[in-house]
């Protein structure tokens, strides 16, 4: 069929329509009919009644390159859409081609459209003489890497890709040779070096790629001679291991002033003039994204695009998305690794290939791939072991004790772990294995970090344990953090407070990996870890999580005997806090009320202090209101007489808290004015955003809204830069029960409902106790907006961070602050 349009965007929506009809059509028997389009545009000549003359031509030759369902467009139809094309509808370039009996390239393009299939082989077009480039025997997802290393190429005369096994280095080094096919006079030559077995083969076996012909000359005279006044692209597949031949790469740069050299190698050349570019995995799907951006992803369309190889049924559909995503991430998009697992789909279903892979890891899931690939690519393990065999026996010694890092890690923890100690870092060999594309290294806060893809970390703690070195490397790896959870300890009540609980964040999942390795071998250090990182749980962490750790590590540590029974009596004062914080309040007060028989009668009064303090907070969150004021009337006694301001402060925090709940309110105004006094003086960020809130809740219960303002203001500033979503729901609270009384009730129900949000993800909720003190400031106000209400507290437990904060700046700034 041959159609005639006015315009280029008149053909591009009949073509579109035509294709989705084709798709949407019941077909016999359930087939499809896949229908190939081309389009141009050009002069139209007419010979009788109908259009003739070479666009007509050129026309009918892109529609014979195209595959069935793909519509190509011409580099002048392509040009004329630029900015016009309709929602669902983009372009896609696929460099130029060589199309029957026209004498110049075409560049040619696809419509990429919303809901159609979008992966095809390369177009049909004529091969050219002199491009010498493998047929891989399956499609190629787009990669942005193509169009920059033919951009590249086009000032560097070295273009070397680099990356770790499996990444598609040679696939994509193919790709940007047939991109860049028709711009070098001589072609493109291939020269696949994988098999090469030593240095002194590479000059003969990149002749005979190039076409050298045979001669008394050696291999390498005759290639420079040959390749002296061509223009062409050579690619250099697989270098890694014949790296004692770069100065062969040298000599040819320095003979052949038009060749360009497309090199990939695990590590660079390290020549002048060298041009890198890593090849990073391929892009993955985000955690909680919906259907349509999982499909999009790269890593799952590669995945589609193999796994429908290997069962044409198979599609990513709402019921199995979640469980191809997870396969993705959890190979790191790596596409050799998600080949593998997509060949799996012939006998297992992508949520049985995600467990296995949950279970068993990646390199005992994935499996091998196709009979007709080299040896060292038909299974994940293999590619790594590749690499790693190539690396000194002191290197490789530091790549296989990365493994104990989980998440990677900055230098100082890698010299204690790797080393001898922090002044023996390790920092040469780290240099070696990110050159070898086994570690990355990316800058974090100014700082360089290391670390490992999981699937190479899985091959990494496999050689250390075959290496007899987990046990010995994993002790100093919990002593590390250990060392850095004690440093960063008295620096989380500072001015430097967030830098460190920044620093603590970065290393979240190292913190873990040391607390489960201690508490199977040394409880002392456990306790040891999970005291000292229970402020930071309190603070920045998740509170359930921290009371998670403490109860496994105080129920190991009551079993063994040599454990410190101070240390013991800390950890559990910190698990009950943690308890009473992550809404287990009868446990907490239980755990406190057994600890405080045994400290009255152990006679120390710093201990006694700490228990009735933590003990009538959770006495007030079991709704044991006079006896939490009790408990707390003794805690701040025995604090002024012992002269310990920080626990003073907290003993008037909650002391005032307990006179609010009385309705003693000008008693709690004095108590948290005392604790602000002092926690300012002690520069305490956390204590000053807390004292804050309450103050200005109590100045409001006093009908002073012009005093709470600013003090709400300072506490949401003061949370949001300590990263403390709990403490930041109270914030907001706060703020909830300011706009109640100023009458913005429906601002009001938002800062509850994105309160209620901040809550869940702390996992700190709202106490019974604290929920009747807001019932009090703000039912009447519930009651007023009716169903409203209900609808503004939707809105704001699905609103931003940056939309709540907002709500409270519109509820401040009109009342004051």
């Amino acid at each position: 069929m041959f159609a005639v349009f006015p315009s280029a965007l008149g053909a591009v929506g009949a073509a579109v329509a035509a294709q989705r009809a084709l798709q949407e059509h019941p077909w016999p028997g359930g087939h499809a009919l896949r229908v190939r389009m081309g389009m141009h545009t050009g002069e139209g000549v007419l010979g009788g009644d109908d259009y003739v003359g070479v666009d007509v031509h050129r026309t009918a030759r892109i529609s014979g390159a195209a595959h069935g369902g793909q519509v190509l467009l011409s580099g002048t139809t392509t040009t004329l859409l630029v900015g016009a094309l309709p929602p669902g509808v983009a372009v896609q370039g696929l460099g130029e081609h060589h199309l029957k009996d026209l004498p110049e390239p075409e560049h040619l393009a696809q419509l990429v459209v919303d809901g159609l299939p979008t992966d095809f082989p390369p177009p049909r077009s004529e091969p050219r003489r002199g491009v010498v480039l493998p047929e891989p025997a399956s499609s190629f997802v787009p990669r942005p890497e193509v169009e920059e290393g033919a951009r590249l190429l086009g000032t560097a005369r070295l273009l070397t890709l680099t990356g770790p096994g499996g990444t598609g280095k040679t696939r994509l080094a193919i790709e940007v040779g047939r991109l860049l096919g028709s711009r070098f006079r001589d072609g493109v030559a291939f020269a696949g070096l994988a098999a090469v077995p030593t240095p002194s083969l590479v000059a003969a076996a990149v002749a005979d790629a190039c076409g050298v012909p045979p001669g008394p000359e050696p291999a390498r005279v005759r290639l420079l001679a040959h390749l002296s006044d061509r223009q062409q692209l050579v690619i250099l597949d697989n270098f890694e291991h014949l790296l004692d031949a770069v100065p062969l790469v040298a000599d040819i740069l320095a003979a052949a002033a038009d060749v360009r050299l497309l090199a990939t190698s695990r590590a660079p050349l390290r020549l002048s003039g060298e041009q890198e570019l890593p090849v990073p995995p391929l892009a993955l799907p985000a955690p909680g994204d919906d259907l349509a951006a999982v499909r999009d992803s790269a890593a799952v369309r590669l995945f589609v695009s193999r796994a429908a190889a290997a069962r044409p049924s198979f599609s990513v559909t709402a019921a199995n998305a979640a469980d191809v995503a997870e396969i993705v991430r959890r190979l790191d998009g790596l596409p050799l690794a998600v080949e593998l697992a997509a060949a799996r789909i012939r006998v297992l279903t992508a949520q049985a290939i995600a467990d296995r892979l949950r279970t068993q890891g990646g390199l005992a899931t994935v499996g091998t791939g196709a009979r007709d690939l080299p040896g060292r690519q038909r299974t994940l393990r293999a590619v790594v072991d590749w690499s790693y065999r190539l690396l000194d026996p002191e290197v490789a010694g530091v790549f296989r004790r990365l493994a104990v890092f989980n998440g990677g890690a900055g230098i100082p923890q890698l010299g204690a772990v790797l080393g001898d100690g922090p002044e023996d870092q390790p920092l040469e060999a780290l240099e070696v294995l990110v050159e070898h594309s086994l570690v990355r290294q990316a800058e974090d806060s100014g700082e360089p970090r290391f670390t490992l893809l999981e699937t190479i970390r899985e091959y990494a703690a496999d050689r250390l344990e075959e290496a007899g070195e987990r046990a010995q490397v994993s002790r100093r790896h919990a002593d590390a953090f250990l060392s850095l959870a004690e440093a960063a300890r008295p620096n989380l009540t500072g001015w430097d407070q967030v830098r460190w609980l920044d620093e603590l964040d970065r290393e979240r999942d190292n913190l873990r990996a040391a607390l489960a390795w201690a508490l199977e071998h040394d409880v002392r250090l456990a306790l040891a870890l999970g005291v000292t990182l229970s402020r930071y749980w309190r603070v920045r962490g998740n509170r359930r999580e921290g009371a998670y750790w403490l109860q496994r590590t105080v129920a190991a540590a009551a079993d063994d005997p040599d454990v410190d029974p101070a240390a013991l009596f800390d950890a559990r004062l910190h698990l009950g806090v943690l308890l009473d914080l992550a809404g287990e309040w009868d446990r907490a007060a239980a755990l406190f009320a057994g600890e405080l028989e045994t400290v009255r009668l152990g006679g120390d009064d710093a201990r006694l202090a700490r228990t009735l303090n933590s003990l009538g907070v959770a006495l007030r969150n079991c709704g044991d209101t006079r006896g939490a004021q009790v408990a707390l009337d003794e805690a701040v006694r025995l604090r002024r007489r012992l002269g310990d301001p920080a626990g003073l402060a907290s003993a008037l925090t909650n002391l005032g808290i307990v006179a609010l709940d009385l309705d003693e309110v000008a008693t709690a105004i004095i108590l948290f004015g005392e604790a602000l006094e002092i926690d300012r003086r002690l520069d305490d960020p956390d204590g000053i955003a807390i004292d804050t809130v309450n103050l200005a809740v109590a100045q409001i219960a006093a009908g002073d809204l012009t005093q709470a303002a600013p003090l709400l203001s300072e506490s949401v500033s003061r949370f949001v830069s300590l990263g403390d979503h709990g403490g930041l729901a109270y914030a907001l609270e706060g703020c909830a029960v300011l706009a109640a009384a100023g009458g913005h009730g429906v601002h009001c129900a938002r800062l509850l409902g994105a309160s209620v949000a901040l809550r869940d993800v702390s996992g700190e909720p709202l106490t019974p106790a604290d929920e009747r003190v807001l019932r009090r400031f703000v039912s009447s106000t519930e009651d007023g907006l009716g169903p409203a209400w209900t609808s503004a507290l939707a809105e704001g437990r699905h609103a931003s961070m940056a939309t709540a904060r907002h709500w409270a700046d519109d509820v401040l700034s009109a009342l004051g602050a």
